[in-house]
């Protein structure tokens, strides 16, 4: 617990990144006190989409029928990816959409998220984003509720490709 102590002083105080890593490397990930005071970086997110997909024509989208049987997860889920999607311009739509948005958040695998989007006038694969929060899984609804935001805000960074090449 000592050098715990010792690498969250130097942290604090000299605000060093190295530093900050090598104590996230040092702390148990199911930490959750130390984790967040340190605030290590938990959350991992992939990408992949269609190179060929013409992102710049998508306007309007609708939501694929649910997988989850976790309504609340899938308000939370839904709930952001509207208001970040709205943010980045793109509205949606209920009669035609450009692509339809599904999302998979397995119950088994704590703290796992992914976002698919296809093209609405034949299924076609057009991206897809993965997030994995490696750490603490979330202890209440609020924490929960702010877990999904950022690993959403974090995933729809990266959507479209087109406009962050």
């Amino acid at each position: 617990m000592g050098r715990y102590v010792v690498l969250l002083s130097i942290i604090f105080i000299t605000g060093c990144a190295a530093t900050q890593d090598r104590f996230c490397g040092l702390v148990e990930q199911d930490s959750y006190f130390l984790v967040s005071i340190a605030r290590c970086e938990t959350l991992q997110v992939s990408f992949d989409y269609d190179a060929e997909a013409g992102f710049s024509s998508l306007n309007a989208y609708a939501w694929m029928p649910p997988v989850q049987d976790n309504d609340q997860v899938q308000a939370l889920v839904t709930d952001a990816v509207d208001a970040k999607l709205a943010q980045r311009g793109f509205r949606l739509a209920g009669e035609t959409p450009d692509f339809l948005v599904s999302f998979y958040a397995p119950a088994e695998v704590q703290g796992e998220l992914s976002l698919v989007f296809v093209l609405a006038e034949n299924q076609q694969f057009l991206w897809r984003g993965t997030a994995k929060d490696k750490a603490y899984p979330a202890r209440n609804p609020e924490e929960q509720e702010l877990r999904i935001r950022t690993a959403v805000g974090r995933l729809l960074e990266q959507f479209p490709p087109s406009m962050n090449q």
